[in-house]
């Protein structure tokens, strides 16, 4: 049972939490942020099953994710059901110092902490020598079964039975309800006739129809590989010539072949941004590029498929990490580039064309990435934003794009950053923006007490001067990207238990 394997305080003080405990052995600890992406996750493997198997260590969730650990555990993270837990903010906090973290391992020694450092550059030797070689057999990790994506046992796009429909007219909603395997890692967006929600950690789309609750659950990851280089290179000749690489990726390293990266829904039509991790042997070692497919799935069936292009020009290429949108035959996707100038493009536009097997480049979008990237000197990871019908923002910025006009318009909100090693701040994020009658916005941010909405109007300048931000009653969970102001006057979003809520802002 759950509250078996969730430590107490007492266990906690046992592990070198306690004032008292300065003589205790050093203790490792992999603080886990579950809305991290999955090549953050790929030390885990070392970590637990690698250098550190006869060593002791320990995996640590914030108080928001208690009820979702143990899927996280064993689906994410492919660890044995029985690997031990905390859940500890203030573990956290002793680490973070109150900064958003990403996903890391620290070593502690009574109240001394002897290393610290994100997942994705930790460096094991330095870990293994500060720690103990003969734990306790229970607190030793390793996985127990190869890293295979697998989804809901639900086929793609199958109707739930009336019985699990979620509402007739409007009534909170558990999310593992319709699809067992949530976690919160959710991009929700909302019309007037859907609520579509991509998970990221599971790759699985769920759309709720509004007008008679019918939900549909579409399994992104039920494409099989085979299938995906079908549908890329036009025959499994490829496929079957990397299968040997292919499955040494997926045992060896953990990585899956398949990834669903991001969704667009349109009605009943949703649109899946695959990548396929193409391994490629470099002499002794194994490369990973990534091959970009994008499948359109009616009614939860297959209905066209595109290969999209590795590069745009000798300097950029296609990025998993943004939202993209499919408008009729237009088809805007993220840029990423090997160096990141001060005119660098944020969104490409490609053309789906019937009569051609892959898309045409027609060309970037104007709009650039804002100062601050160059002014801090961020890399391209930060590039993280939300595309809202026309309308981009960056979560960092204090601006929004309108895709549809070109015009940059600015909030008078000013965040202010901090950088160090650990982390990138704001004082301010912008999690939803919605355009009103009238050159008028309503803009949903996070701040570091509560989230806030405001209303504004723009000025002949593109300014917009917004009324006093107003928190809301209810605190949300889980990730920004969780969050979504909706035309009918509210805010949605999904709380730490799953549940599809909703609080009224205008």
């Amino acid at each position: 049972m759950l509250f078996r394997r969730i430590l107490t305080a007492t266990a906690l003080a046992l592990l070198g939490l306690s004032a008292r405990a300065q003589d205790a052995a050093p203790t490792a600890y992999l603080l886990v942020n579950t809305g991290d992406c999955i090549n953050c996750y790929l030390q885990v493997h070392q970590l637990t099953g690698g250098l550190l198997r006869s060593r002791p260590v320990t995996l640590v969730f914030p108080a928001k994710d208690r009820s979702y650990a143990p899927r996280f555990i064993t689906d994410q993270l492919d660890l044995p059901a029985s690997t031990p837990f905390v859940v500890s903010d203030s573990l956290i906090q002793v680490f973070s110092q109150g900064k958003p973290l990403e996903s890391s391992v620290g070593v502690r020694q009574g109240n001394q902490t002897l290393y610290f450092s994100p997942l994705r550059k930790a460096d094991l030797p330095t870990i293994q020598r500060l720690l103990p070689a003969a734990p306790a057999p229970s607190a030793r990790l390793g996985s127990t079964k190869p890293a295979t994506a697998t989804g809901p046992s639900l086929p793609s796009g199958t109707p739930l039975p009336a019985a699990a429909r979620p509402w007739t007219g409007w009534a909170p909603v558990r999310l593992d309800s319709l699809n067992p395997r949530t976690s919160n890692h959710l991009d929700l967006s909302v019309t007037p006739e859907f609520f579509a929600l991509y998970d990221y950690n599971y790759g699985a789309a769920t759309t709720l129809r509004r007008a008679d609750g019918q939900a549909r659950v579409y399994s992104a990851r039920v494409l099989p590989t085979a299938e995906a280089y079908r549908l890329y290179f036009g025959d499994t000749a490829d496929y079957h010539a990397r299968r040997p690489l292919i499955r040494l990726m997926e045992t060896k390293v953990h990585k899956p072949s398949i990834r669903a990266e991001g969704l667009a829904t349109s009605g009943d039509t949703v649109n899946v941004l695959y990548s396929i991790a193409y391994p490629e042997q470099k002499g002794p070692n194994i490369g990973i590029g990534a091959k970009f497919l994008l499948v359109q799935y009616l009614h939860g069936q297959q209905r066209a498929a595109w290969p999209l292009p590795d590069e745009l020009g000798r300097q950029y290429y296609l990025d998993q990490t943004g939202p993209f949108r499919l408008r009729g035959r237009r088809l805007l996707l993220p840029v990423g580039g090997e160096k990141l100038g001060r005119r660098n493009p944020v969104y490409a536009t490609l053309l789906l064309s019937p009569a051609a097997p892959r898309p045409r480049f027609a060309g970037f979008v104007p709009y650039q990435m804002p100062p601050f990237f160059r002014q801090h000197g961020l890399v391209y990871e930060y590039n993280l934003g939300y595309l809202e019908d026309e309308l981009f923002h960056f979560h960092y910025a204090n601006e929004v794009y309108d895709l549809g006009s070109g015009r940059t318009y600015r909030f008078d909100y000013q965040p202010t950053y901090q950088q160090d090693a650990q982390a990138f701040t704001a004082s301010v994020y912008t999690l939803s923006v919605l355009r009103l009658p009238g050159q008028q916005f309503r803009v949903l941010t996070a701040r570091p007490d509560s989230f806030y909405v405001a209303t504004g109007r723009a000025d002949a300048g593109s300014l917009v001067r917004l009324s006093a931000p107003r928190p809301l009653r209810t605190t949300p969970a889980g990730s920004f990207s969780n969050l979504c102001l909706g035309a009918d006057g509210y805010a949605y979003y999904v709380d730490s238990n799953f549940r599809l809520s909703r609080e009224r802002v205008e």
